[in-house]
């Protein structure tokens, strides 16, 4: 497993999190968010969160690459 995810994969992640609960509504519910909010983060209206990243067993790094650097890991 890769040690750093870009917000697009975490965000893969909470969709198949949500499919193996069940659904988003049940997924939010469990997890003490609303279903609103969990569609938001999904359909790219809001960024993840910190909360939503801690209930999928991540936290939020700050990552700066020099200019022009090509190390940019997926």
């Amino acid at each position: 497993m890769k040690r750093y995810l870009r917000e697009k994969h975490l965000r893969e992640r909470l969709r198949r999190a949500c499919r193996e609960a069940g659904s988003q509504t049940l997924w939010a519910a469990a997890h003490g968010v609303s279903d609103q909010y969990v569609s938001d983060i999904l359909k790219g209206r809001r960024g993840m969160s910190a909360t939503i990243a801690g209930h999928l067993g991540f936290r939020r790094v700050t990552v700066y690459a020099r200019l022009g650097s090509n190390d940019d890991e997926t």
